[in-house]
């Protein structure tokens, strides 16, 4: 339980980072919309960058877990940023991920 909370700490912080409304933790997934109910100038944009900033956030939880500071040393997100951005949005594949990245 403390890995997943750990986890969730990243993607709270993320999301609100990214201009994102957490809607509801359901299991062990969090409902984040972006555009609604405050309109975002490119809500799509910030959804992807968010997506791979948790990435980054959740590779440091899964360090420390190694590390012994979370219980459970196995958790695996192997997705690429690449991997990331064809299941989470309708880039095309091939999209220059570092540009995202940095805006």
């Amino acid at each position: 339980m403390a890995l997943l909370n750990a986890y969730f700490d990243v993607v709270v912080d993320r999301v609100a980072a990214h201009g994102g409304t957490l809607h509801k933790f359901m299991g062990d997934a969090a409902l984040c919309v972006w555009g609604a109910p405050r309109e975002l100038p490119d809500p799509e944009r910030s959804a992807v960058s968010c997506a791979l900033a948790i990435q980054r956030g959740a590779a440091l939880v899964r360090k420390n877990a190694r590390c012994g500071a979370c219980p459970g040393s196995s958790w695996g997100l192997e997705s690429t940023p690449e991997r990331l951005l064809q299941e989470t949005s309708e880039l095309p594949s091939g999209s220059n991920t570092r540009s995202l990245e940095t805006q």
